[in-house]
């Protein structure tokens, strides 16, 4: 398969050189005799990392305008749309063909996740990203009342410039969370990425003012703190879990934080925080303490 993928991506470099619509679609259609797209199921990420994005670095070319991309836009078959997207994204980026922001909005609104992540992807992997161009598009996608968009802002968050997060970071305290589990869970990872880089103290700071809150979103907070990077930072981890325990009594995210800080090292710490939470006089916090799923497990 390979082999096979190799001689498709020369004859679609060959004919996005040449420019010409009715040779570069028939070079395209080679996509269809390979085994992953024939069945136009989900393209797994590695699929768009490997075949996607080189093919979209091969149309993302002068000669091949948003009109020449157009019906790959609307084709019935993701892997076309995903194609597509990952081409604007290049050209968006590289400033050519007049490709604006405008451009890629209905492709990063598409209903396939596959083809969106290609477009994530692309953004990722092109090695002279604009900072103006990428903080453009985050503020614009994060501002829409599309999850979709919004969703697709948080993938970019991590690729912009350190002053970009700060400021990107303090702008999230004041974030009307949404509901949507596919929103919170990818604001969750996003969010310990960055923990896990740069930026731990600036994300425990957030998650600090959301545990405040009157209805603190207990699931997104544990979430975070249930990740690795948590571990390094044990009692400022824990302060947070006391604030939701305190809040919710026994939780099942809450439990699950505290046994992935055990498991990742904090043991000593994690036995202390319990322990001081059974003999507290907030009822919910002492029945968290005391809660038989944990221990059972500690």
């Amino acid at each position: 398969m390979k082999s096979e993928f190799h001689i498709l991506l020369r004859d679609i470099q060959a004919a996005a050189r040449i420019g010409h619509p009715d040779s570069l679609y028939a070079a395209l259609d080679g996509l269809l005799d390979l085994p992953q797209f024939s069945g136009n199921h989900p393209i797994p990420e590695t699929t768009l990392q490997q075949i996607i994005l080189p093919i979209g670095r091969a149309l993302a070319r002068p000669r091949i305008n948003a009109a020449t991309l157009r019906p790959l836009t609307n084709h019935s078959h993701a892997v076309f749309r995903a194609t597509a997207a990952a081409a604007l994204t290049l050209q968006y980026l590289q400033g050519i063909n007049g490709t604006t922001l405008k451009d890629l909005t209905a492709l990063a609104q598409d209903p396939r996740d596959d083809v969106r992540e290609a477009i994530r992807i692309a953004l990722v992997h092109h090695p002279e990203d604009d900072a103006q161009m990428l903080d453009t598009l985050y503020e614009t996608w994060l501002a829409s009342s599309s999850l979709r968009l919004q969703t697709l802002a948080l993938g970019i968050l991590p690729q912009l410039q350190e002053t970009a997060i700060l400021e990107k970071l303090q702008q999230l305290r004041e974030l009307s969370l949404a509901p949507n589990p596919e929103f919170r869970k990818l604001l969750a990872n996003t969010l310990s990425q960055l923990a896990a880089g740069l930026y731990p103290n600036e994300v425990l700071e957030l998650l600090a003012n959301w545990a405040v809150q009157a209805e603190p979103d207990t699931w997104l907070i544990g979430r975070c703190l249930s990740k690795s990077w948590a571990a390094a930072y044990p009692q400022q981890a824990l302060a947070l879990l006391e604030t939701l325990a305190a809040h919710v009594g026994p939780n099942k995210q809450i439990r699950k934080a505290l046994l992935n800080l055990y498991q990742y090292g904090a043991q000593a710490e994690v036995m202390a925080a319990v322990q001081a939470w059974k003999g507290s006089e907030n009822p919910q916090l002492s029945a968290a303490g005391r809660d038989e799923k944990l221990i059972t497990k500690l």
